[in-house]
């Protein structure tokens, strides 16, 4: 029983340090704010409520415009890149072609005026 005695007595000593006045006012501020924070959720539970709805349909549209998003991404790789793909390897052809043209006619300005092919050879050229 003496035992006992002094286990109550440790008990009671830690509780009424831990319940100090410092800290008992502590525990008075925090439940005048939970109740504060809880009157404020009270009064804006409709907006509250609101908010959750707004969010929720939102969040349902938003799942429409990724798939969009996917379907354009897709249409993109599938026709539109192969296309472009193709016109920049037509487009490398032409340069090449216009190079070569221009090449030709630095090296022999006259074959803007008669042309490529070879001319007949004229009175004493073989």
């Amino acid at each position: 029983m003496k035992r006992f005695n002094e286990n109550i007595t440790q008990v009671t000593k830690a509780l009424q340090a831990l319940l100090d006045e410092e800290n008992l006012q502590s525990f008075k501020e925090i439940l005048i704010d939970i109740r504060h924070v809880t009157r404020i959720l009270a009064t804006n539970t409709e907006q509250i409520n609101t908010i959750i709805r707004n969010s929720a349909e939102a969040s349902a549209q938003f799942v429409p415009s990724i798939k969009s998003g996917e379907e354009i991404l897709r249409t993109m790789n599938n026709q539109i890149l192969p296309a472009v793909s193709k016109a920049m390897l037509n487009l490398e052809i032409i340069t090449n072609n216009l190079s070569a043209v221009s090449r030709e006619i630095k090296d022999n300005p006259a074959v803007i005026i008669r042309g490529k092919t070879e001319q007949p050879l004229g009175p004493g050229e073989k």
